[in-house]
């Protein structure tokens, strides 16, 4: 309910979206934004999810704080009991010949989903699509002050979940709703993807790394630039978009005009740079404008530019990037390097990439819940222990105080002990390094040979 009248109070806000459900009920439901990201109990090396558990959480990108969570277990202590049972008695011998009925036993059983923490994210998103609208309960259309119309979904661009949870509202609200929602890729993501595909390419071909090429350094101001230029027509887009469609064109291909031409400001082809991105150019202007104003306007610029080029050159390395040094790349070189950039930058999908929406509320969801599991150390894989730990820091996202309310309605005295010795392990180890600092072990691993 917060979310909705949150989203109501927006002073740019687009109105309810009116439709009739299948039994002619008419409805007025809130249209907002909301980000979305899924994690796993666990992960293995490179990132991958494994384990036996996946979450999706959803929060509101008004308020900031969580709407629903989803949460997928495909394992049971109980489960694995009545098995290991099984086997004893002989009963079975391959774990295939088993059927539901025959893992029944008493008490709660926690598996949920038969679908793997690694491929959950994209059922769990359609699942949570019909949430935000149907009470599982009833069946029906939520009330108009609950129910949830995703507009803008800011997701990571690692799964197709997006377009599910868009998909799977348009099926229940009807064609009235189709077109309207839409993708927004987080920008940290979609930048960090750009970079992965430099270094790729660079490992994938020996022409395009070392020295004066993809260096690591050389990526990440490329990466830097590029989201500059976005987050500049993401200004002309704000202003553009429902106001002058023909600016927004030329606002859009400038974008991609600057992009492009990034890569041959960094081959030293400075033909296609504008001013207020290239030092070279800025340079060159302010040499021509010293000469004429010295000498007068007998040469022309190209003549001047011709006539002080060393000049230009030696203030260039010392005012810019990388000392002036270019990049040794041809024309077939650069394709490839603009080939991996402009495979994620589209005119199609940029309009949306402007937008610069992050779904950092969610990474930062998970990390909380990362603090109270241990690090994922702690094997929590059997029973209900990571669902509650979700729930808490849920509550405690919603409810700043909620420890504070628990500790009351449980008449628990709070006191500082926690916090006394945090600080005292603190100051030892504080103490610790400085000591070992000033010792003659220290300084000797710190004198070279």
């Amino acid at each position: 309910k917060q979310h909705v009248a949150a989203c109501r109070a927006l002073n740019d806000y687009a109105g309810d979206h009116k439709f009739k459900d299948g039994e002619g009920v008419e409805h007025s439901i809130a249209r907002g934004p909301i980000t979305t990201d899924g994690n796993g109990e666990k992960r293995a090396y490179g990132h991958i999810i494994t384990g036996q558990q996946h979450a999706l959480v959803c929060i509101s990108a008004v308020t900031g704080m969580p709407i629903a969570i989803w949460h997928d277990q495909i394992s049971c202590i109980r489960c694995s009991l009545k098995l290991t049972q099984l086997m004893k008695d002989g009963e079975v011998e391959r774990v295939q010949d088993l059927s539901a009925a025959d893992l029944s036993h008493e008490g709660t059983c926690y598996r949920n989903s038969k679908h793997s923490p690694a491929s959950a994210e994209e059922n769990a998103m359609a699942s949570l699509a019909e949430y935000l609208l149907v009470d599982p309960k009833t069946g029906k259309i939520r009330p108009d002050d609950e129910a949830i119309l995703g507009d803008f979904v800011i997701a990571d661009g690692d799964t197709r979940g997006p377009l599910r949870f868009i998909s799977r509202q348009a099926e229940l609200v009807g064609d009235s709703w189709k077109g309207k929602a839409q993708y927004c890729p987080d920008i940290g993501h979609f930048i960090k993807c750009i970079s992965n595909a430099l270094f790729t390419l660079a490992n994938k071909n020996t022409e395009l790394r070392g020295k004066n090429l993809l260096e690591p350094v050389r990526i990440k101001v490329l990466v830097s630039d590029i989201l500059k230029y976005i987050r500049d027509y993401g200004a002309d887009y704000k202003a553009y978009v429902s106001t002058d469609k023909s600016k927004l064109d030329e606002a859009r291909a400038r974008c991609l005009r600057r992009i492009e031409n990034l890569i041959h400001h960094h081959c030293g082809d400075h033909g296609g740079c504008e001013m207020g991105d290239c030092k070279y150019l800025q340079i060159e202007d302010e040499i021509v404008a010293q000469y004429t104003e010295e000498f007068g306007d007998s040469k022309s610029r190209e003549e001047i530019i011709a006539l002080k080029l060393m000049d230009i050159r030696e203030k260039y390395a010392d005012n810019s990037r990388f000392s002036g040094m270019s990049m040794s790349m041809g024309q077939n070189a650069r394709k490839k390097v603009l080939g991996a950039i402009f495979s994620r930058i589209t005119p199609d999908c940029i309009d949306r990439v402007c937008l610069c929406l992050s779904s950092n509320p969610c990474e930062n969801f998970f990390s909380v819940l990362v603090k109270y599991t241990s690090g994922k150390r702690v094997y929590l894989g059997k029973k209900d222990g990571w669902e509650v730990r979700l729930n808490f820091v849920a509550a405690s996202k919603s409810n700043n105080r909620l420890t504070d309310e628990i500790r009351a309605d449980l008449n628990i005295k709070e006191t500082s002990f926690v916090r006394e010795k945090s600080t005292n392990l603190k100051l030892k180890r504080k103490a610790y390094q400085a000591a070992y600092k000033k010792s003659e072990g220290c300084k000797k691993r710190r004198t070279l040979q």
